[in-house]
């Protein structure tokens, strides 16, 4: 992901990690179905996701984002590995504003017109990327 972390989700069977050790060895992490891993560069954390938890998290494979309660930041990460323009937030304080909904992959809009409309947000459009931040007071 673009913050640098790797994130697997295992829908069916068994997927097998190697992680590589300070020394050069590698050490197997097993993960079955309805198992995520989220490794940053000092931890690993597993969970083990059920019913509508991992459906979300395997919404892509429907083109489809999901997000429940997540921080904005989060969010807009998501969308930017679908959209050809990426999205940015303006604001430090926007990052994390929770947002829950279903958007289409291929419709970076609705997720934009949800962000101005039922957050109040301002998206403005560059030549670089989308622009989120708060939106001015007239």
């Amino acid at each position: 992901l673009p913050d640098g972390r790797t994130e697997v989700t295992v829908f069916e069977g068994v997927v097998e990690i190697l992680k590589r050790q300070a020394a050069g060895t590698e050490q197997p992490l097993r993960l079955g179905a309805g198992q995520t891993l989220t490794a940053l560069a000092d931890k690993i954390v597993l969970q083990q996701l059920a019913g509508p938890a991992l459906e979300n998290k395997l919404a892509w494979r429907d083109d489809r984002i999901i997000f429940d309660s997540v921080s904005l930041g989060e969010a807009v990460a998501q969308v930017n590995r679908y959209s050809p323009v990426p999205l940015r937030i303006t604001e430090p304080q926007l990052m994390d504003l929770h947002v829950s909904g279903a958007f289409s992959t291929a419709d970076v809009q609705v997720f934009i017109r949800s962000l101005e409309q039922g957050f109040g947000l301002h998206v403005e459009r560059t030549d670089e990327a989308y622009l989120i931040s708060k939106a001015s007071v007239r």
